[in-house]
């Protein structure tokens, strides 16, 4: 059984996997789309990057 965090993970990277190559998503959009609380996938996020299995740019054409 997944926790919410793993569930919460998985489902951010099959939103992210659904996007065109090179389109960024914002983790509002990620988080209003899946039904996640977004300052929790902020942190989930965070840790997918430090790992390695998301890309993120920062400012204001960032996303993931």
């Amino acid at each position: 059984m997944l926790t919410k965090k793993g569930k919460y993970g998985l489902k951010a990277l099959v939103h992210l996997s659904g996007l065109p190559a090179g389109q960024l998503a914002f983790v509002n959009d990620i988080a209003v789309a899946n039904n996640i609380p977004k300052k929790f996938l902020d942190a989930i996020l965070g840790e997918l990057r430090n790992a390695g299995f998301v890309q993120s740019r920062k400012g204001k054409e960032g996303g993931y």
